[in-house]
């Protein structure tokens, strides 16, 4: 893993993707390593292309054993004190990297779906978020105990706000601009008649 942080910038939390996010490679895994179990007998009685056949299923199971734990250890979410870093791979060698300052996320919620998603409480964490003028959603991959952690990370956004309230007139903007984002159309009105209504004074002096 290598991404590259900011000055003074220190990771909070490290988060990856849950191992049942993985469960239906696993199952196949499963099935690859006890099939030549299953036939062993027969395939012996061949004797060396048996031993081949049987050889042969055990080593495409490490395979790909290396190549899930290899994917889950690349597949985190970064949680620093500026930002998230969301790190992805969908294959050896695919790789994704999407990132998302604290300032332009307006609100964290997670969610879980499914029974046995329930059960072992693994969903994902949705933040919504506030950039260029556009909300889009950033969507975490499945994660264990994703309710506690909406918490935890609701709580850092909670910090950054405080932390950074009223540094500059760029952080001022981007809370207006997010306000803004939320208005009904008589509250839009409302904002353009007190916009021209400042213009007017400006253009005064």
């Amino acid at each position: 893993m290598n991404i590259p942080l900011k000055e003074n910038e220190k990771i909070l939390l490290t988060l990856r993707k849950s191992l049942w996010a993985y469960a239906g490679q696993i199952f196949g895994i499963c099935l690859i390593i006890g099939a030549p179990f299953f036939f062993m007998f027969r395939l012996f009685q061949i004797e060396r292309w048996g031993v081949y056949l049987f050889a042969a299923p055990l080593v495409i199971a490490v395979f790909l054993i290396a190549r899930l734990l290899f994917l889950r250890r690349s597949n985190i979410l970064l949680v620093t004190g500026d930002r998230l870093i969301d790190l992805e791979r969908t294959g050896l060698f695919n790789r994704e990297l999407h990132e998302i300052g604290w300032n332009k996320i307006q609100s964290i919620g997670s969610e879980i779906k499914g029974a046995w998603a329930t059960i072992f409480r693994i969903g994902v964490i949705k933040f919504e978020t506030y950039a260029h003028g556009q909300e889009y959603d950033f969507e975490s991959h499945p994660l264990r105990n994703s309710d506690a952690l909406q918490i935890q990370l609701s709580h850092i956004l909670e910090l950054y706000e405080q932390t950074h309230r009223g540094a500059g007139e760029e952080g001022q903007l981007e809370r207006v601009l997010k306000g803004i984002a939320h208005l009904s159309a008589e509250e839009i009105e409302d904002v353009q008649e007190a916009l021209l209504a400042r213009q007017k004074i400006l253009n005064a002096h």
